[in-house]
């Protein structure tokens, strides 16, 4: 029973430390899309340049 309760323990490490890295994930990802929608932007404003 105390190997159950240790291997218990274990697994929710391992699932705090994977919850921890999907936030750091989901914040790049959020990062990114921001910079993509900024860059998208600039190249949409720098397009309407040329033509104008």
């Amino acid at each position: 029973m105390d190997e159950l309760k240790l291997r218990i323990e274990k697994l929710e490490k391992v699932v705090e430390d994977l919850i921890l890295i999907l936030g750091k994930v989901n914040q790049r990802a959020v990062n990114l899309s921001i910079q993509t929608n900024y860059l998208e932007k600039q190249l949409n404003d720098a397009n309407q340049n040329i033509t104008i």
